[in-house]
């Protein structure tokens, strides 16, 4: 069977960029947290996941370097060695080789698309002047990530599940033959009716198409949070300063358009609050400070607005320099008295700076006002605060651009719901499908799972026809099926509070108000799963004659890998996280056989062993692991595994074979 893992650098490269931000991030922190032991065993797994990822996709000779960064780390938990600044350097600088290695290829063809259309706009703007030679860059010259970050993040792709490309490309395909039909009946001049309807399909289709693609614009702010406390550390020894960084909100989501303007805007802010806020050590000890400057960068979200709030300890703004300053620049007559806000304002004017020496780090006066002009143009708005001696408080708002509730909107009994988009995960045609029965409940047959079915005629307390449609509903991990009776469309809907009609009703999260002005409730998955109560049931209830494979796995690319090659060879596959998520996997997809990695979070792979043999499962357990000494071989054969696989020699056919000797003779 042919295997190529090209297919998979994609998914491997965005998981190591990933795995190798947690790791800067984690050893800077070892910095001030030198003794943090839950955080350097951290760092372990993820190192030697990441060393377990770079091997199956070949690159052998780089995972050495994170072995030797594992090494380390193994030592510093074993307390066989002591941590300082000199080797938290050392490890930074062996992190970014990984990553210059891994991705040279990709920035270089950044950087020749780059030149290209740098070429292309010099020659369009004029064929007089003569092309000057282009300046040769030495390769080995040293770039200071703190002036420019050597890696942004550049989001030129987001993760698209491919059952939402098939489900678009089946989106885009019924509307081309609804098209081609539309113009059939315009040739004719007959069918104005059905015309219409197949406007109002086409029509339909677009919208389902534009509200899926618009979640994916929605990006969390940790891929940008992430690789801010290395440039904060590097800006920091520049100026020989000491900054302490604290970041929440990562999980908070912002659109593209505001994502891809936020890093200059955060790199301005943060120059500005290291090198004129935060003081020198000894002059922050003579203020009675703590030597450690304190720098926080927080994202919440507000009233539908969205605030990122940058506040440092440090100098603060000196009032009276910044009046004189107004004064020197004509902003000011001389004995004019301007108001606190006025002299805010002065700030964001470009050349205006309190600072006596220009550096190459805060710029000639430039920085606040090209914050300000690039949150103008995104309807946001910037408020600063600061008080001498005490430090400067600097809040960004946005607009939540996304507020609106993307729903489907369907029919029960002649009157209209909707269930918010983003957990609708299929709907079917209730006809072409296979129902099955089991005591006395329905459950349908969904991406090997068997998930009940519910009829919500009898929830909402409702009388209906016979039902056509089910909509595949999932949330928090779990999916069922609901009956309808018709489809309406997919449209935007402004959430209200509940009226007192629906109020008694918890399963509802709100009502909105149709295009139409119909009263339409809003359900709400998380509380309407709550309202089903049917039994969990297993695929070998209904005879379904495949081997049940759980992939038991922390590394997402590594699972992905495996899931697919199972899948392939006609295996039923299901995947866990790490061994706590494994045993919860084991009491509902019954296995037959397992595939489990040793270092994982929360539950390691030996710990998940134990906990099964004690529970009574006495199926083949196989260990997949780059952990491939030969002690550890033995050991996970010792405590009775069925086998071990070496992650360098991962192969479909050598997994099949393993998988297929060890179902037989356990059976």
């Amino acid at each position: 069977m042919s295997f190529n893992l090209d297919s998979f650098k994609k998914k491997f490269l965005e998981e190591a960029r990933e795995n190798l931000d947690f790791l800067t991030n984690g050893v800077i922190l070892l910095e001030s947290e030198p003794g943090n032991i839950d955080k350097i065993k951290e760092l372990i797994r993820v190192a030697h996941t990441l060393k377990g990822s770079l091997k199956m996709m070949g690159y052998s000779e780089i995972s050495k370097i994170i072995h030797e960064i594992e090494y380390y780390l193994t030592d510093l938990f074993d307390e066989r060695v002591e941590i300082d600044g000199e080797k938290i350097t050392e490890l930074l600088h062996k992190i970014e080789e990984v990553r210059n290695l891994l991705f040279r290829e990709e920035k270089e063809k950044q950087d020749i698309k780059k030149k290209g259309e740098k070429r292309r706009e010099r020659k369009s703007r004029t064929e007089l002047k003569k092309p000057k030679k282009e300046k040769v860059i030495d390769k080995e010259t040293k770039v200071i990530v703190a002036k420019e970050s050597s890696y942004s993040p550049v989001l030129n792709y987001v993760r698209v599940k491919f059952d939402d490309i098939l489900e678009f490309s089946t989106i885009m395909e019924d509307s081309y033959y609804n098209i081609s039909a539309l113009s059939n009946l315009i040739e004719n001049k007959e069918g104005i009716a059905k015309a219409k309807e197949v406007i109002d399909r086409i029509k339909n289709n677009i919208s389902f198409l534009l509200s899926n693609l618009r979640n994916y614009q929605l990006i969390p702010l940790s891929l940008l949070f992430d690789v801010l406390p290395k440039s904060v550390r590097d800006l920091s020894m520049e100026l020989e300063k000491e900054v302490e960084l604290r970041i929440k909100g990562k999980n908070i989501k912002v659109e593209k358009k505001i994502f891809d303007q936020l890093s200059s805007i955060l790199i301005h802010i943060i120059r500005n609050a290291i090198d004129h806020g935060i003081e020198f050590p000894e002059e922050r000890v003579k203020a009675g400070k703590t030597k450690k400057g304190k720098l926080s960068i927080e994202a919440y979200v507000k009233r539908g607005k969205i605030y990122i709030e940058v506040k440092d300890d440090g100098r603060g703004i000196n009032w009276q320099k910044l009046r004189e300053k107004a004064e020197k620049l004509g902003l000011k007559e001389k004995g004019d008295e301007l108001s606190p806000e006025e002299l805010k304002t002065l700030l964001f004017y470009s050349g205006v700076s309190t600072k006596d020496k220009i550096t190459e780090i805060s710029g000639r006066g430039v920085g606040l006002d090209v914050v300000y002009s690039i949150v103008k143009k995104l309807n946001g708005n910037i408020e600063l605060d600061s008080k001498e001696g005490k430090g400067t408080t600097i809040i960004l708002s946005f607009p939540q651009m996304l507020s609106l509730v993307e729903s489907l909107i369907f029919e029960i009994g002649g009157r209209s719901f909707a269930i918010p988009v983003s957990n609708v995960e299929k709907i079917f045609n209730k006809e072409k499908i296979k129902i099955l029965n089991k005591n006395n409940n329905a459950y349908l047959y969904f991406l090997d799972q068997i998930i009940p079915l519910v009829d919500l005629k009898e929830i909402l307390n409702i009388s209906s026809t016979s039902p056509s449609f089910i909509i595949v509903v999932g949330e928090g991990g779990s999916s069922y099926g609901i009956l309808v009776d018709n489809i309406v469309k997919i449209e935007d809907l402004i959430l209200e509070s509940k009226i007192p009609l629906v109020e008694k009703y918890f399963h509802i999260l709100g009502t909105s108000f149709s295009e139409s002005g119909e009263i339409i409730p809003i359900l709400d998955p998380v509380n309407l799963i709550r309202t089903i109560n049917l039994r969990a049931i297993s695929i070998d209830e209904f005879n379904v004659k495949k081997i049940r494979v759980l992939i038991v796995e922390d590394s997402e690319l590594t699972r992905e890998i495996i899931y697919e090659t199972l899948l392939r060879m006609n295996y039923e596959v299901e995947q866990a996280a790490n061994g706590i998520e494994g045993l919860e996997k084991v009491e509902t997809f019954n296995p037959d056989i397992i595939l489990t990695d040793i270092d994982m979070p929360k539950m390691d792979g030996i710990q998940f062993f134990k906990h099964l043999k004690s529970r009574g499962f006495n199926k083949p357990v196989i260990f997949l692991s780059s952990h491939e000494e030969d002690e550890t071989i033995r050991y996970v054969e010792s405590i009775g595994a069925s086998g071990f696989l070496k992650k360098s020699e991962f192969s479909p056919e050598l997994v099949n074979r393993v998988i297929k000797k060890e179902f037989f003779n356990a059976n």
